[in-house]
């Protein structure tokens, strides 16, 4: 059962009106000027439910959806080339993940970095995040001295901060990492990310980022990009 209420002003005299049919049963109620409003209520009664217009553009976009899946592509705009960043995270309770991430910037002297990593959120599942995380895997930049280039890679490991806000169907989140190692670029690798995003739908996101990539003794790059991620 489902009852629909209308209103509007009507400047006459009182009426009063009832229709009865199978399944259906309306009154109007129509009042002087300064009264209280005419009501149109409806009862339908059957198996067909119809939902008030009111609420057909409600989505609710902040369900809890247990452990998911969230892939992600991101397109960086870096001043020699654009750069590319690919992650796949499994995310369970208190948003706690596990998950991989590459990014890799071709015709750069840094060739980019994979790593796996593991954190949770400080706050737990809710509009606002604090992630906390640990990083371990492998940077790499390309040694040109020779007549061919040369890929050098070593291992790197570090730690990873971030805090984001979610409302409606508009997020936004900064994320920085800072890893060491056993090369050149792990002198002190850094990446700043500032992130705003739109919600599409529950499970597809589109966002813009602004990114600085700082890769130990070389040059520091930043730049705009776009891109988005998928939940599963």
């Amino acid at each position: 059962m489902l009852a629909i209420a209308l209103s509007a002003s009507l400047a006459h005299a009182c009426d009063h009106v009832s229709i009865d049919a199978p399944g259906l049963d309306l009154d109007v109620v129509d009042c002087e000027e300064g009264e209280a409003p005419p009501v149109a209520s409806v009862v339908v009664v059957g198996d067909v439910v119809v939902a008030d217009d009111d609420d057909e553009d409600d989505v609710d976009l902040d369900v809890d959806h247990g452990d998911h899946l969230v892939f992600q592509y991101g397109l960086q705009f870096l001043p020699e080339v654009p750069g590319h960043q690919l992650s796949a995270r499994l995310v369970g309770e208190r948003d706690a993940y596990l998950g991989g991430e590459i990014r890799y910037t071709p015709g750069s002297d840094f060739a980019g970095v994979g790593r796996l990593s593991a954190g949770f959120d400080v706050l737990g599942r809710g509009n606002w995040d604090l992630t906390l995380g640990l990083f371990l895997g492998s940077a790499g930049e390309w040694e040109r001295s020779n007549a061919d280039a040369v890929l050098i890679a070593a291992p790197v490991a570090g730690t990873e901060i971030g805090f984001g806000i979610e409302t409606g169907r508009l997020f936004g989140k900064y994320r920085w990492l800072a890893g060491i190692g056993g090369g050149p670029v792990d002198d002190l690798l850094t990446e700043n990310e500032l992130t705003l995003g739109f919600k599409v739908t529950e499970d597809l996101h589109v966002f813009g980022q602004y990114l600085i990539l700082s890769p130990g003794e070389l040059d520091n790059q930043s730049g705009l990009g776009i891109g988005a991620r998928l939940r599963l």
